[in-house]
C-alpha cells in the first residue's frame, strides 16, 4: 500500500501553516526532522525557535541541525534524561553550584549547563575506557562541545 506523510510547519501565533513538504509514509520523523528543519530554514532568515517533539533528539539530528535554535523534550529513554532533570530542579532549589555528571556525552553536556549545572563531571564518560589517550580524547570532546555551546549562546 502506498503511504505518504505531510510534514507541516506552523507559526507560533495562531498555528498558521507556513511550510509544507510531502514525504514517504515509510520514513520516521526521527530520521527526517533535522533535514526538514534545515530545508525550512534555508530560504528564510533563521527562525527565532523551532519546537519539535522528542523524535528530534538524537546525536545525528542534533549534529545536522547545527546552529538552528530548537526546543525539544529529552526522551526518557536517554540515559542522561534523569541527570538533566535533576540538575534543573536542584539548581532552582539551592544557592550553591550544581555539578551534573551521570551519563553525559558531548551532546548532553551543554544541555546540563543550560539546565542549570555549573559544571559537568567526566567519570561516567571515561570510566569505561582503559586507554589514557582515549580518556583524554573524550574529555576534549566534552570541553569542545561546551565551548561550542557557549559561543552559540552568545550569538
Amino acid at each position: 500500500m502506498k503511504q505518504f506523510l505531510v510534514n507541516l510547519i506552523c507559526s507560533a501565533d495562531g498555528g498558521i501553516p507556513v511550510w509544507l513538504q510531502v514525504g514517504s509514509g515509510h520514513e520516521t520523523d526521527s530520521q527526517t526532522f533535522a533535514g526538514l528543519m534545515r530545508a525550512f530554514a534555508e530560504p528564510w532568515e533563521i527562525p527565532d525557535l523551532i519546537v519539535a517533539d522528542a523524535a528530534l533528539y538524537s546525536e545525528p539530528n542534533l549534529q545536522q541541525v547545527g546552529r538552528l535554535p530548537w526546543l525539544s523534550r529529552v526522551p526518557h529513554t536517554l540515559k542522561a534524561a534523569p541527570t538533566l532533570a535533576a540538575a534543573y530542579e536542584i539548581s532552582r532549589a539551592v544557592s550553591v553550584s550544581v555539578l551534573c555528571a551521570s551519563g553525559l556525552s558531548e551532546v548532553t553536556a551543554p544541555m546540563a549547563i543550560a539546565a542549570g549545572a555549573a559544571g559537568v563531571g567526566v567519570g561516567s564518560a571515561v570510566n569505561k575506557l582503559d586507554n589514557p589517550l582515549a580518556m583524554v580524547a573524550v574529555v576534549r570532546k566534552l570541553a569542545e562541545s561546551l565551548q561550542t555551546a557557549k559561543v552559540a549562546a552568545r550569538a
